[in-house]
């Protein structure tokens, strides 16, 4: 999948119309990224990539890319899932994962932001799995909602 990117301003509106029921803390800093993007990374073009009930490998970006925030939001479930993310075109989980983030609670919300860019070289896969160390995919239900915000490399 190729990157689609377009005008940060409607990447905005996507992340904030996704965040509409998020904890006000998790609005307000993604409104202070927007704030800081706008004023010192001029003319960025991005990409919102939204997932549901994220289990599997899912492909955020097939090729060298930049991620700029990362949301989570732990489904109605107490069963742990650990986000995984990868900097593969394919493979989201693996003992080679560049960010693991543990959801325990029904509900949790995690927000990870990278203002300046955090460059993956060969693609973006996430993926979300029942251990740090292990490959066992969540069973739908426990695995995450959530978007990631992402900018050609």
């Amino acid at each position: 999948m190729a990157l689609s990117t377009g005008q940060a301003l409607l990447a905005k509106q996507e992340a904030m119309a996704f965040l509409a029921n998020a904890k006000p803390a998790i609005q307000r800093e993604m409104k202070q990224l927007f704030g800081y993007l706008a004023d010192h990374r001029l003319n960025l073009d991005l990409e919102f990539v939204a997932f549901a009930d994220l289990t599997s490998d899912t492909t955020i970006a097939d090729s060298a890319t930049q991620v700029i925030a990362i949301y989570l939001k732990k489904q109605a479930t107490s069963t742990a899932a650990i986000f995984k993310a990868n900097d593969h075109a394919t493979v989201g989980g693996s003992t080679t994962i560049v960010i693991a983030q543990e959801l325990n609670a029904s509900g949790d919300e995690f927000l990870l932001t990278y203002p300046d860019g955090w460059a993956q070289g060969t693609g973006f896969t996430c993926s979300s799995q029942t251990t740090t160390a292990g490959d066992t995919d969540s069973t739908s239900g426990d695995g995450p909602d959530g978007f990631v915000l992402i900018q050609d490399a």
